[in-house]
């Protein structure tokens, strides 16, 4: 059904294209990739689409790229931990602060405003109270208090290590079979902290310019994201795996890039597709859905982009010795003939 359906479309389009176009369409050197169809010589393919394809190649770019991108999350979180009275990277809600949150409503018309009903709580709280914000609400006499205990719980970081532990442990075993195998596990693991700091990153700058909260479904989005990018990781290791004993006469580097171009096209359907479906609800779903759905949206690119150009260029890059003393090769540099 899917090859029906992709040769049926094809032709409509280009059909349709045709009878908009007339006849500049055909044998059109750009629609065909500079390829002339009249010439009966072997033609090269060109240069630049060789260099396209060229993933594993380019690495250093995508590293600059990705660290660009964290780099302002970082110096957004550090803003974030200097300014907030709990000192934390991103700005926190009630979920993760503690304490409790207060509707005070008057039913007349009182001398009070926020100042005093701070110097109240601060006063009389004995103690229990810390930290206290009050909101002057729209409503008339109607005021929103929220009293911190200033006891940020550790959810999230503890959820991330158990997931990268059994996560690494899990490839480790999956993978027993081919050499290195513990490396695929850390691949995985680095794919899986690039996705969690650009995600938290970004969620940071836009807590500053649109006063976010990390809530409780913010840890749901951060363990989802998870999921999604190692999922995508591990369908390009397995690839390598599978191409590794096949293919014994070429180099890791050359299986690397064929296996990320072999899986390209599921990671990049399954990825839209799952995007389309957040995007429509990210944009007609409602104010209480949308920064479950922007960290969603935010992850999963991230989670599709680390699986392409990070986790299979670092094990590239780790077999040849890239990122020299601190993580050395198990072999020489030379030695790049795999099997």
């Amino acid at each position: 059904i899917n090859l029906f359906t992709a040769v049926t479309v094809t032709r409509a389009l280009f059909r349709l294209g045709e009878s908009l176009l007339g006849t500049s369409m055909q044998n059109n050197s750009k629609l065909l990739l500079g390829l002339n169809l009249d010439s009966n010589e072997e033609q090269p393919i060109p240069v630049w689409l060789k260099n396209l394809f060229q993933i594993v190649e380019r690495r250093n770019l995508f590293y600059i790229f990705s660290t660009i991108v964290i780099g302002l999350g970082i110096i957004a979180m550090s803003i974030t931990a200097f300014t907030s009275e709990t000192g934390s990277p991103l700005p926190l809600s009630i979920d993760y602060v503690g304490g409790t949150l207060w509707e005070l409503r008057f039913d007349e018309d009182v001398d009070v405003d926020s100042e005093k009903i701070r110097t109240v709580f601060d006063t009389f709280g004995e103690g229990e109270y810390k930290g206290t914000g009050v909101q002057n609400l729209s409503t008339d006499h109607s005021f929103l208090v929220r009293t911190e205990n200033i006891d940020v719980e550790e959810k999230t970081s503890v959820a991330v290590s158990v997931a990268s532990v059994l996560i690494l442990l899990f490839i480790w075993y999956a993978f027993r079979a081919i050499p290195n195998a513990i490396r695929y596990g850390v691949g995985a693991i680095v794919a899986l902290l690039h996705d969690i700091l650009v995600t938290a990153g970004i969620f940071a700058i836009l807590g500053l310019i649109l006063d976010w909260e990390v809530n409780a479904l913010f840890l749901t989005a951060i363990l989802t994201v998870i999921g999604y990018s190692v999922n995508d990781t591990i369908v390009v290791f397995d690839r390598m795996r599978e191409n590794i004993p096949r293919r014994r006469n070429e180099t890791f580097e050359s299986i690397a890039n064929r296996s990320l171009l072999e899986t390209l096209q599921r990671s990049m359907a399954t990825s839209l597709s799952t995007l389309f479906v957040i995007g429509a609800v990210l944009f007609y779903g409602g104010t209480t859905t949308t920064q479950f759905m922007a960290v969603m949206l935010i992850g999963i690119i991230s989670g599709t982009y680390s699986s392409i150009f990070t986790a299979v260029p670092f094990l590239v890059s780790w077999r040849k010795g890239d990122f020299g003393k601190l993580m050395p090769p198990k072999k020489p540099a030379q030695a790049e003939v795999v099997g």
